[in-house]
């Protein structure tokens, strides 16, 4: 034992008060605050369509007109050919207020207006940010953050808080992470407005910055001198007594040197603090080797409970985060053991309870981020690089990634080659080296150094280039090229004046689908001699268990012998859920090895869409003498998909699919950023949309992180896309691509929880393009790297009985619903009010419709309003005859999902569409029937009114549903009542209502459901009472 006793020590202050002051820069004044330069203010701008500047506020405020000076608020004026800009400048000891107001002149070409303020790097780095939106956002890291329709932001730096409030007249605000930017590469506070809204070019933006100090939130219970480690204060030296306090976690700041003659087990209890109370026992926490400490000198990595961080003398230490569990009772003091392996406490600081508890949850959610450099490493290749196009053009700098037909001058080009440099950092060395493209279109042949790395057919889908060879480490300014092919070169022209004009050999989707160049991301990557290679991830709902297959590589030529293990916890959390019991495996030299670890799991929280938890598995091969070789994460969620009978079932709960279609088709694609795609999901999600297919394309890989976060359940597709005769199945290459291109799709997207289901292709016998036994060879190459999901084929039935389930599009007649292939009769001509027909079909197999109602033709689009609506009044058919996939092609066509919402002319559609897939529906079943927008039908007086009303509980919890309806005649109350209904998850019922309305006039029948007291549904429909004749 060890204990130093001194005079009582304070609550610990960081800061000396935060006050901000501005001083002159070249690019604007900055913003200082306690000798930390937060930020530049630098000045609005105006600018063209290809954002090149036209006007910009003069960054040195000498240059503009003082108009007053008062009380520490500044009042400029700017005028000129732009108009009149107004600067208001306020400070006070802690803030500045900057305010512009603009009316500008009519400014040639001006199409924005912008005002961005750069956040350093070095700063802002991982620090943890809590905002004021539409909503409240909790604190989350800088990093990948992007929030829109900004009003207030709280950034947690080190030594003091910075509060952004901002407002407007119009425009959006916006806070991201902007460093893999073609420009100013950093976290970006900024304003965004077109330069005329609303036929105007006045308008007005504020910013206020403020910082606040951080009082009174640490207690050290250790003496000596200061040093801090991130954003925790700590004093270096033997624990000491203290005012005894009340607090909610302590931080303990420590190091081990190892075993000299042996390999300590894992878990083996190396030292321990115990915590002092002044009312009650005092509590042990043991330090365990591997869990919470490591050696300072051998593989130092992140433990379960212990991040990894330098020490004060820069050698590998800890940081383990022990959360009280008991805040109430006031500490005094603490002891500290050292058992084995000259384990010692450097510092420990405690977190006083009840301080500024955002706070202290944003630091614990940063640590829980953070994550000290592995084995394997990754730079990325984001930025500039030369493109160089085939033909007469000249090379130009481009951003990658980026789609190259959007680049200026790009048009009609297929074929050039992008250059760069890069650099190979000293970690890289002793390892392979790879460069990894997320996507290419199409092919690419690698060049590194003047020398080939090798070339591949890419597409939409990762592939990796071996480098090793090629470069040293470290190593400075590799010369790197990539020559790229589009589509055209890998097929035949066929008579066609639009994207379908080419027949090809290789999968490639729909139109444009087809990106050109570098546009997805590129990046430099490390794996160490020995390492994981692939790791799929199995959960089974119905045996409880977990399974991990894992494919392990030894790039040497000499056998060698791991031992594989690993834990799962909660991807936002870090208490361990499940460990994976170790097995060694013996890897030949330059061979793949397959190994599999089974385990059981009955308390895992389930992912589904009402309840999307996410768990990360870290994967761990080590020497047997105990040495770690490698470890990778795997981000996954516990979940199982099956048919029984007719219906589709996640975890055991009956699953009614009902979304739509979007690809990159769209004029307006939303998967391009996961900035983008999150805002659609959310519009989608709150429109009652519960799947997306992405339609004939894997879609980019963060488009499933965000599926997988939020709940989107999704049916992914491949690149077999048939329809329009776009295809040359006979080309001996054809087939031989297919499967690759499937392989390497499931074996990128297996892991994601939100797909449920695998769509091999579309339209292949629809079209009569492809054969069943060529779609049963694409389901047998997909249940090969998987095999626990369906396989669908989207407008194919079920190939004739070659998968269980039957996904049809465009059907009209009970022939085209008995033919388990590709036969519709409904394209172009399925708008029809009979919307029950289909029930007339009793399905012995799953049935789903993955397309319908598409505008096919000039009378369809005449009749848009119509149509869009029948969209959901057909779904409503669908549903009711227990389909469990229904998605129209494609409601998002009234604009409904877009930021802005449906097209006024729309409204009405989408309204009926987003009420058709609500989950707790009440529908007037004969109403339904009777057409998008019919006339009120007649009641007449004195005539009992019999309704059948169709209630849905297509949730995920709660059987309980209770269906109010009430009956208005000329707004008076004639008849109503409260149904309490017990609906199994997934299913619905039918239930009579009935009223005699006593009189002539317009009558309302509202219908709502709620569940636990809360609406989920209101409808209303209309009627007119007349007398008998």
């Amino acid at each position: 034992m060890f204990k130093t006793c001194c005079a009582c020590v304070v609550l610990l202050s960081l800061t000396l008060g935060a006050a901000v002051e501005l001083r002159p820069g070249e690019m604007g004044p900055q913003l200082r605050a306690d000798g930390v330069d937060l930020l530049v203010l630098s000045s609005p701008w105006v600018t063209n369509a290809a954002w090149e500047g036209l006007y910009q506020y003069p960054g040195d405020w000498q240059m503009t007109s003082m108009l007053s000076e008062a009380d520490g608020t500044t009042l400029r004026e700017h005028r000129g050919e732009h108009g009149v800009v107004l600067q208001k400048c306020t400070q006070s000891e802690n803030a500045v207020t900057l305010r512009y107001e603009f009316d500008f002149a009519d400014i040639a070409d001006a199409r924005n207006l912008q005002w961005v303020l750069q956040l350093r790097p070095d700063l802002y780095d991982g620090i943890m940010v809590s905002a004021e939106t539409e909503q409240s956002v909790s604190p989350r890291s800088i990093e990948r953050l992007s929030l829109g329709k900004l009003r207030q932001a709280r950034l947690y730096l080190p030594t003091m808080d910075l509060v952004v409030e901002v407002s407007s007249a119009d425009g959006e605000w916006r806070l991201s992470d902007q460093r893999d930017a073609a420009w100013a590469k950093c976290y970006r506070l900024e304003y965004n407005r077109k330069f005329v809204v609303d036929d105007s070019r006045k308008t007005w933006v504020e910013v206020t910055l403020r910082t606040q100090p951080v009082v009174d939130m640490f207690v050290p219970l250790t003496a000596g001198a200061e040093q801090e480690l991130r954003a925790l204060p700590f004093r270096l030296g033997a624990p000491v007594d203290i005012t005894p306090a009340r607090l909610s976690t302590i931080a303990l700041w420590h190091s081990a040197e190892g075993p000299a003659d042996k390999v300590l087990e894992r878990g083996t209890r190396v030292g321990a603090m115990t915590v002092q109370y002044a009312d009650r026992e005092a509590e042990t926490v043991p330090i365990c080797w591997e869990e919470q400490v490591s050696a300072a000198g051998d593989d130092p990595r992140d433990l379960p409970d212990g991040l990894l961080a330098p020490g004060p003398d820069g050698r590998a230490a800890w940081l383990t985060m022990w959360r009280n569990p008991y805040p109430e009772s006031p500490v005094k003091g603490i002891t500290l053991q050292r058992e084995l392996v000259g384990w010692r406490a450097l510092a420990v600081t405690g977190m006083a309870a009840g301080k500024a508890p955002e706070r202290q949850e944003a630091i614990l959610a940063a640590l829980r981020q953070t994550s000290s450099p592995g084995e394997a490493f990754e730079l990325t290749l984001n930025g500039t690089w030369e493109f160089d196009p085939e033909g007469d053009k000249p090379a130009q700098d481009v951003p990658v990634p980026m789609v190259l037909e959007e680049v200026k001058g790009m048009g009609g080009v297929h074929a050039g080659t992008y250059r760069r440099s890069f650099d190979v950092p000293a970690s890289f060395a002793g390892q392979r080296v790879l460069i990894h493209f997320d996507a290419v279109g199409d092919y690419c042949e690698v060049r590194v150094n003047g020398r080939s790395a090798g070339s591949q057919l890419v597409g939409p889908l990762p592939a990796a280039f071996d480098i090793t060879g090629l470069v040293t480490a470290p190593s400075e300014n590799n010369n790197l090229e990539v020559l790229i092919k589009d589509d055209t070169h890998f097929g035949v022209p066929k008579p066609s004046k639009d994207w379908r004009n080419i027949r090809h050999w290789v999968p490639r989707g729909i139109g444009t689908n087809a990106r050109k160049g570098l546009f997805q991301s590129v990046s430099l990557r490390s794996r160490p001699q020995l390492h994981i290679a692939d790791v799929r991830v199995q959960t089974s709902v119905r045996e409880q268990r977990l399974t991990v297959i894992y494919e392990l590589f030894n790039t040497q030529r000499e056998d060698a012998t791991v031992v594989l293990g690993g834990y799962v916890r909660p991807w936002d959390g870090v208490v361990k859920a499940l460990e994976l019991p170790e097995q060694e495996v013996l890897l030949p030299g330059l061979m793949l090895t397959r190994a599999e670890i089974t385990v059981p799991w009955t308390d895992a929280v389930y992912w589904q869409p009402n309840q999307p938890q996410l768990y990360q598995l870290r994967s761990i091969i080590r020497s047997p003498e105990g040495q770690r070789l490698h470890w990778t994460d795997t981000r996954f969620g516990f979940r199982e998909v099956w048919f029984e009978g007719i219906h589709f079932y996640l975890n055991g709960i009956r699953c009614n699919l009902r979304g739509e279609s979007p690809s990159y088709h769209h004029p307006r694609p939303p998967l391009d950023t996961r900035e983008d795609f999150t805002a659609h999901v959310k519009r989608a999600l709150a429109a009652n949309f519960n799947v997306l297919r992405f339609h004939a394309v894997p879609a980019p890989p963060h488009v499933y992180d965000v599926c997988d976060e939020l709940g989107m359940m999704v049916i992914d597709e491949s690149g077999i896309y048939a329809s329009w005769g776009m295809i040359l199945p006979s080309h001996p290459r054809w087939l031989p691509e297919c499967r690759e291109h499937l392989a390497r799709w499931v074996r990128r997207d297996r892991n994601h929880p939100s797909v449920l289901i695998w769509s091999a292709c579309n339209e292949a016998l629809n079209c009569k393009q492809l054969s069943p036994a060529q779609l049963a060879e694409f389901a047998r190459v997909i249940d090969s790297h998987d095999g626990t999901r369906p396989v669908i084929f989207d407008g194919d039935g079920s190939a004739y009985g070659v998968v269980l389930a039957c996904n049809k599009h465009y059907v009209r007649t009970i022939a085209d619903l008995e033919d388990h292939g590709g036969k519709a009769s409904g394209y172009g001509n399925d708008l029809r009010d009979d919307i029950y027909w289909v029930a007339e079909y009793k399905q012995e197999v799953p049935m789903g419709i993955g397309e319908f109602l598409f505008p096919a033709n000039d009378r369809l689009r005449s009749r848009s309003t119509e149509l869009y609506a029948c969209m959901g009044l057909q779904t409503r058919g669908y549903r009711y005859a227990d389909w469990f996939d229904i998605r129209p092609y494609n409601p998002n066509y009234t604009g409904g999902l877009r930021e802005e919402g449906p097209a006024e002319k729309f409204a009405a559609a989408w309204d009926i569409i987003v009420k058709s897939f609500a989950p707790v529906a009440v529908f007037d079943k004969a109403y339904d029937e009777l057409g998008a927008y019919p006339a009120p039908p007649a009641l007449a007086v004195g005539a009992e009114e019999v309704r059948t009303l169709i209630v849905y509980n297509d949730c995920f919890s709660d059987e309980q549903v209770t269906v109010a309806w009430s009956a208005l005649l000329a707004g008076e109350k004639i008849a109503g009542g409260e149904l309490p209904l017990r609906i199994e998850l997934g299913f619905h019922t039918e239930v009579p209502i009935s009223f005699t309305p006593p009189r002539a006039g317009d009558l309302e029948l509202r219908l709502v459901s709620r569940k636990g007291g809360q609406e989920q549904f209101r409808d209303s429909r209309r009627f007119v009472v007349k007398a008998a004749e």
